[in-house]
């Protein structure tokens, strides 16, 4: 099992249930490869950088985790496919 850390920036729209039902759907990717969440930390909603689907605002979520490696592609393809999260960037630590 290798350590990762990841960032979700998740629609400015969403209120706390769908951040919440956002953030369960990612974890339930994360427990069904075996995997285990090491910490959430919600920054809240920030001005981006440039727009992304319009909007200038979003809510970042960083989460760490420890998983396999296709528990990244498994997350890669569920936040894709999600319309509540706008972007997405897991890194492997050390």
């Amino acid at each position: 099992m290798r350590n990762y850390e990841g960032v979700l920036l998740m629609d400015p729209g969403l209120d706390e249930e769908g951040v919440n039902e956002a953030s369960k759907l990612v974890e339930k990717v994360i427990t069904d490869a075996n995997g285990e969440i090491g910490n959430w930390e919600r920054w809240g909603r920030r001005r981006l950088a440039y727009k992304i689907e319009g909007k200038t605002e979003a809510i970042y979520v960083l989460l760490t985790f420890t998983g396999a490696e296709n528990t990244v592609q498994d997350l890669t393809k569920t936040c894709e496919l999600s319309e509540n999260i706008l972007r997405h960037m897991f890194l492997r630590k050390g």
